[in-house]
């Protein structure tokens, strides 16, 4: 008897858990499918990388869960479908973020530059397709403070990057 009543406690976590999983849809209108469990089994196997996916193909997945391929294909048309293989994605390959992100310092740190042009972009907020523009003084210089200017100049050793001010001809 107690075996029975263990069954029964574990059917009733198992359709808990079912539940749990068909309201984990965070993208689409889990309404439109029929086969929920199949579903998110579909989801969770597109995320997957080619390489260690099984079943290896889509006529696979479909014959062992007794879906007809075409019910894929409309599955992978349903709007937020991508939306969804991405935010699975996402959690399944996290765990590897801090790997890479150190294998990518230690190339960088040997000056390969791309991994360097990739670091200060991630880590620097550098991007390279912001421009800047010379804008002009917001005042003009006086008299006064442009002689200042090339005397320090002059005085620090620096004569040559003066300039000859041509508004004085």
């Amino acid at each position: 008897m107690k075996k029975k009543g263990l069954l029964k406690t574990r059917k009733k976590h198992s359709e808990y858990s079912e539940k749990s999983r068909v309201l984990s849809f965070k993208f689409i209108d889990h309404s439109k499918v029929r086969e929920k469990l199949k579903f998110l089994d579909f989801i969770d196997w597109i995320a997957l990388p080619n390489a260690i996916r099984k079943p290896k193909t889509h006529q696979e997945f479909a014959e062992l869960f007794g879906l007809s391929k075409d019910t894929l294909t409309d599955w992978k048309n349903l709007t937020g479908f991508w939306d969804e293989v991405k935010a699975r994605r996402d959690i399944l390959f996290r765990k590897y973020s801090s790997e890479i992100l150190y294998g990518l310092v230690k190339v960088a740190k040997t000056g390969n530059p791309r991994a360097v042009e990739l670091f200060v972009k991630l880590f620097e907020g550098y991007n390279d397709k912001v421009q800047f523009k010379e804008e002009p003084p917001l005042r003009e210089f006086t008299i006064e403070e442009k002689e200042k200017m090339r005397r320090a100049f002059i005085n620090a050793g620096l004569a040559s990057l003066i300039k000859k001010d041509t508004s004085k001809d």
